[in-house]
């Protein structure tokens, strides 16, 4: 139960921005698709991380620094990201149902609230108590949404002008797509790991609510200037 209730704030943030967008010639189909491959999304890193903790650095001494960064930004924040970014530009970009670049959000979110939901379960299947649970779901599943809205505001703008016939500018917000909650994602696992001095705890919530504010600021800015899409097929590598 208490893994559902950490979901709420979430999914009711997934929600609003859902009605916000030009979804409704989006079918509910899509969407549980979007949702689907979050949570293959989560699959997918959740091995990987596996593979890499437990086989490849098995005999390494975790604990120290070089590793700790190695891990959150790489093995963690590198590879959750991608893996969301991957199957959301599979599933979506050359959908018909992509009319507007605030649609990007829209998938994006989706795909977070997917990613949460299973790594929610994950948390419960391994032992967690249910304050842990709850917290992981209020910061870890609402982070990612919030990832999200910014993964979303670049990649929708990229959706646009690569059907504008930009593909320069479409390659650089679709890095931009994958940079930016890559670095947030990163910095807010590391100063989790070495929340044991107060001032860090400190350091995490000045972050988590900068990227709050900042998300919101893209969301705002990305719903009053919501670009139509042009149709096409073409898409930057």
């Amino acid at each position: 139960m208490g893994a559902v209730l950490s979901l709420i704030p979430s999914a009711i943030l997934v929600f609003i921005i859902c009605k916000m967008g030009n979804t409704q010639k989006d079918s509910v189909r899509f969407l549980l698709k979007m949702l689907g491959f979050g949570a293959l999304a989560a699959l997918l890193s959740a091995v990987v991380s596996l593979l890499f903790t437990e086989v490849i650095f098995s005999g390494v001494d975790q604990g120290n620094l070089f590793f700790i960064l190695f891990d959150n930004f790489i093995l963690v924040a590198l590879v959750e990201e991608c893996a969301k970014f991957f199957l959301l530009k599979k599933g979506s970009w050359n959908s018909p149902l992509f009319t507007h670049s605030f649609n990007g959000i829209v998938y994006t979110v989706m795909i977070a609230l997917g990613f949460g939901i299973i790594e929610n379960i994950v948390y419960l299947l391994i032992d967690a108590t249910l304050a842990k649970i709850i917290v992981r779901g209020l910061l870890g599943a609402f982070g990612h949404v919030i990832d999200a809205i910014l993964m979303g505001f670049f990649y929708g703008i990229a959706r646009y002008l690569g059907s504008a016939g930009d593909s320069a500018q479409a390659k650089s917000n679709l890095k931009k797509a994958l940079i930016v909650p890559l670095l947030f994602h990163g910095s807010f696992d590391l100063l989790l790991n070495l929340a044991d001095y107060t001032i860090i705890v400190f350091l995490f919530f000045i972050l988590y609510a900068g990227e709050i504010v900042l998300a919101f600021t893209y969301l705002k800015k990305a719903r009053y200037d919501n670009k139509e899409i042009i149709q096409t097929s073409q898409q930057p590598s």
